[in-house]
């Protein structure tokens, strides 16, 4: 949420086109809801370039997943020692089950399957479910325990989140500024 925020400023302040700093939003912040809101801060050509930008990785998430699962089991595992030939078992143990759903819903909202009104009331039930998962990864969660593990695990976090912001500068400026798509 704090990028939402926080990158359209730095989008004006560096001089981006609308299509590029889209697309560094889309391809930066985590949640498509934030993800539109960045981009209706800066213009609305930036707000149509993030959507999809971040649109076309929710889609992409399945095969991603499909295919990250399919090498630890056919590479990864096979390289142990004692390691046996992965079945299509172990792949479908590996498999994370919720692309399946995500998937097929996808599919049937963009075939129009349900109602306007059920659409928005599933959104609006997601926002909450998306919420009460936080909500318990929070319960696991104690403060006291990044003292025990120290400031370091926080350091890296904050280095990954600066070189992930970069990166995706990179490549929103090398396809749609350089490349001009």
């Amino acid at each position: 949420l704090p990028m939402m925020v926080l990158m359209p400023p730095i989008a004006h302040a560096i001089g981006l086109p609308d299509d590029v700093a889209g697309a560094w939003f889309g391809g930066n912040i985590d949640t498509t809801a934030a993800v539109v809101g960045a981009g209706t801060i800066f213009s609305d050509e930036a707000q149509e370039v993030a959507a999809i930008v971040k649109l076309g990785q929710n889609v992409m998430i399945g095969f991603v997943a499909f295919a990250l699962a399919l090498y630890f089991a056919t590479v990864v595992e096979k390289n142990k020692e004692g390691a046996q030939k992965p079945s299509v078992s172990m792949i479908w143990q590996r498999f994370p089950k919720f692309v399946i759903g995500f998937v097929l819903v996808s599919i049937l909202v963009s075939a129009n399957a349900f109602s306007p009104e059920i659409v928005k009331e599933l959104n609006s039930a997601n926002k909450w479910i998306f919420a009460l998962a936080f909500v318990a990864i929070g319960l696991d969660f104690h403060v006291s325990s990044i003292k025990e593990m120290g400031w370091r695990p926080v350091g890296v976090f904050a280095g990954a989140t600066v070189f992930n912001t970069a990166l995706a500068l990179l490549v929103a400026w090398l396809i749609f500024g350089v490349l001009g798509f």
